[in-house]
């Protein structure tokens, strides 16, 4: 097992939010389980609450909309909704920031008012 360096915990602390932990893990030449629980030791928190985004259904839940989550996650990206993808270890989520979501309601005004 090869010791971690200083610039091993800074790579996983730049890329938590953003980037597979499968590909950290590859970069540093560690096993996923490696980096999972290193992580937990620098409190980065769970990867797919890393950074700034929310999930779809997260967003869809707050909006009281669950029911509809379907429909939107198929619909709203379609119009222009600017969600990225986070793909956590083997399965990918569907992400959006607050702010990027309100910035497009505001500008999809008619879509929103389905809210």
């Amino acid at each position: 097992m090869k010791p971690w360096t200083a610039e091993d915990f800074q790579y996983l602390r730049d890329n938590w939010d953003h980037t597979s932990i499968p590909y950290i893990a590859k970069k540093l030449g560690r096993t996923v389980n490696a980096i999972k629980i290193k992580s937990v030791k620098l409190g980065l928190g769970r990867h797919l609450h890393a950074g700034e985004e929310i999930t779809f259904l997260e967003l869809c839940r707050a909006l009281g909309k669950e029911g509809n989550y379907g429909s939107y996650k198929i619909s709203w990206p379609k119009h222009g909704l600017p969600v990225k993808f986070k793909k956590s270890i083997k399965a990918k989520f569907m992400v959006i920031r607050i702010d990027a979501f309100w910035k497009w309601a505001k500008k999809n005004k008619q879509l929103a008012r389905l809210l």
